[in-house]
């Protein structure tokens, strides 16, 4: 019988993220503005200039929500199966999968007994809340690359009954 657990983790915005999407709408409106001054500057069709008006709309919007981010982890039977990274609830992106064996070690972020992640690739799948209690994997794929993420209790029990010798959870 396998374990299952699925958990979503929405990246918490920035001061620079609030600023970019205020300077992406400010910057759509002014380029929907110009196009709108488009036919009396440039021989072309009232109809095509608010066809590219439209065009700078959505694109703007997409643009904007690019800083909406969450990640969703997925542990089956002690592997981490997948991280993906969502954006703007629209576009997923797989970024990390663990297997059991893989796994160097996993401790709370900040712990004694986890290396220096200086030289390897450093994956940052967690909300970026200062308060929020996250864990470090530190794994081998293709080289050594670790793994920042807030599993949940359940993954957490599981992941440590899977690999006892590898997985810390208590500091």
């Amino acid at each position: 019988m396998e374990n299952f657990y699925e958990w979503i983790v929405e990246r918490k915005k920035t001061k620079f993220d609030k600023w970019y999407s205020v300077l992406v709408i400010v910057a759509g409106i002014v380029v929907i503005l110009l196009l709108a001054t488009l036919p009396s500057i440039v021989p072309v069709t009232p109809m095509f200039a608010l066809f590219l008006q439209i065009v700078a709309a959505y694109a703007t919007y997409i643009i904007a929500g690019m800083r909406n981010i969450e990640f969703e982890y997925c542990v089956t039977d002690g592997d981490i199966d997948y991280v993906d990274k969502i954006v703007n609830r629209r576009r997923r992106k797989r970024i990390a999968a663990v297997t059991s064996k893989s796994i160097v070690i996993m401790a709370p972020t900040g712990d004694s007994r986890l290396p220096s992640s200086e030289g390897k690739m450093v994956i940052d799948a967690s909300s970026g809340d200062e308060n929020a209690k996250t864990y470090t994997v530190v794994y081998e794929n293709k080289g050594p690359k670790v793994l920042i993420f807030e599993p949940t209790e359940k993954m957490l029990a599981d992941l440590q009954r899977r690999n006892p010798r590898k997985v810390f959870v208590g500091e």
